[in-house]
């Protein structure tokens, strides 16, 4: 359940905390439900949700412990998957959404996250009589540059048509922070790597081309540049590559390459001789 409280403001939506508490057949249990295998190893949790108990439940919780918040929706995780709401989610939702049409369906894909990046959404429902109208159901005077870019697979499973996706920000603390940013941290192994020999030679002549036809063109604005005035040639490279600047930074990409390729090799004669 997503424990949080509905701000003054009729779009905001606080999350204060989201909890595994499942209302199974009318009681508060934690582990109630079944499992439906989907494929090894993996499994999905199918519960019968009461929301009216479920609000009770928690609002006693939260009143006992001398807390405001209420239940403001629902979350589950779509392991690989991606975020987009199924039929029975859609229906899951149309639960919450009669209860208070302001209550919010969380998704997020774990095994994407681990990837460095949070991946997680949020959604509610679209009125039907909105979309016969045309109306925009996200009631906000601009969505540009805060909505995430639509996945193919959350299209094809209804998103715009049924139910749309709400900006959404969250706060993560330092070792959450430290977790995500080292899950892909390099170490000094990775420098001793050898590349594949044909690879890398194939690598170095399409630099080593790449290199003479910067050089050429380098020359040649050095010719232009003799019989330009100040003025020209404070505007010479405003728009167009310059020569000169990708030209280090391909000789400094080889020569970095082919010094790790050489002490890497050498390293490796030594050791395994």
């Amino acid at each position: 359940m997503v424990v949080g409280r509905y701000h003054s403001h009729r779009l905001l939506v606080v999350v204060i905390d989201i909890n595994t508490f499942y209302c199974v057949a009318g009681r508060a249990a934690g582990d109630g439900g079944r499992l439906v295998p989907l494929a090894p190893r993996l499994q999905l949790l199918v519960v019968a949700i009461d929301i009216n108990n479920c609000n009770r439940e928690v609002g006693r919780a939260a009143r006992d412990g001398g807390r405001p918040e209420m239940v403001v929706g629902w979350y589950h995780s779509h392991p690989g998957f991606g975020c987009w709401l199924s039929g029975v989610d859609i229906n899951t939702q149309q639960s919450f959404e009669a209860l208070s049409e302001r209550a919010v369906a969380v998704v997020v894909d774990p095994i994407q996250s681990v990837k460095g990046k949070v991946v997680i959404d949020a959604f509610r429902l679209i009125n039907p009589n909105m979309v016969v109208l045309g109306q925009e159901p996200r009631q906000t005077t601009s969505n540009l540059g805060h909505l995430q870019k639509p996945s193919i697979q959350a299209l094809i499973h209804g998103l715009n048509r049924h139910y749309y996706s709400i900006p959404i920000k969250y706060r993560m603390n330092e070792k959450e922070q430290q977790m995500l940013l080292n899950l892909h941290k390099k170490s000094w192994l990775e420098g001793l790597t050898l590349t594949d020999y044909t690879s890398h030679a194939a690598t170095n002549e399409t630099t080593v081309k790449d290199i003479l036809g910067l050089a050429q063109h380098y020359h040649k604005s050095l010719e232009e540049e003799e019989n330009m005035t100040p003025e020209q040639l404070a505007i010479k490279n405003v728009g167009k590559v310059d020569p000169k600047r990708h030209l280090e930074d391909k000789v400094d990409l080889l020569m970095t390459e082919n010094v790790v390729q050489c002490l890497g090799a050498m390293l490796d004669t030594v050791i395994f001789k």
